[in-house]
């Protein structure tokens, strides 16, 4: 067997490996992810990392919360992350790999915060009038990759709180984890997905607690 053999079929033994079919691979080097946020429902192979039944909506009264900016300040919005396909043994020898090309991050984010309903917060894409609440809110990180048998995702938001001492700015993180089925696009964009509705329930939260007159805390 010689050497130019070897690499040729390296990425196809990691792939068996690893329990995926060698044609597997994500097509990235020439389509983007869709960037289309659904809403994950919780299963079996994958759901937002804080878990837990779902408790019946209940909105803080007088809670509406306008959007008055989304941005996408991430400093790469070429890619959001890629596979990497690691021989298996002590040394994790990388034989393979790929970059996740990214779609449209703002209407990603954009899509996303309406689904801050389901935490019991109402967002309006109008001006605040005077004495209402407004904020804004913009994706700084978005990355996806696989380990073993699994895929993960890790996303950082960047919004406003309208708290009772005045606005704030905080980072709310999310991760996700969900089981490869094939290493499509379509998963990576369910995994995103989840990391982005793990760091809305966190802001959800705060908002909640402000919309309440609670304190909310300063980021770490």
């Amino acid at each position: 067997m010689n050497a130019q053999y070897l690499l040729r079929t390296l990425p196809a033994l990691a792939a068996l490996a690893c329990g995926l079919p060698p044609a597997a691979h994500a097509l990235t080097d020439t389509e983007a992810l869709s960037m289309v946020y659904e809403d994950p429902a919780p299963n079996s192979f994958g759901r937002p990392t804080q878990q837990g039944a779902p408790a019946p909506v209940q909105y803080p009264r007088g809670c509406r919360i306008h959007v008055r900016k989304v941005e996408d300040l991430r400093r790469n919005t070429e890619t959001v992350g890629g596979p990497i396909f690691m021989m298996p043994g002590p040394a994790g020898v990388p034989v393979n790999g790929a970059s996740l090309l990214s779609g449209d991050g703002l209407k990603w984010t954009t899509g996303a915060l309406p689904s801050l309903k389901a935490s019991g917060v109402q967002t309006e894409a109008s001006a605040a009038a005077a004495g209402e609440r407004s904020v804004e809110v913009a994706l700084r990180l978005a990355q996806a990759w696989t380990s073993g048998l699994n895929m993960h995702s890790y996303v950082m938001l960047q919004a406003t709180v309208p708290t009772r001492d005045g606005e704030v700015t905080k980072r709310y993180h999310g991760f996700g984890t969900k089981l490869n089925f094939a290493n499509g696009n379509a998963e990576y964009m369910a995994t995103l997905n989840l990391g982005m509705a793990d760091a809305l329930k966190a802001y959800a939260a705060d908002l909640r607690s402000a919309c309440e007159g609670r304190l909310v805390a300063a980021s770490p």
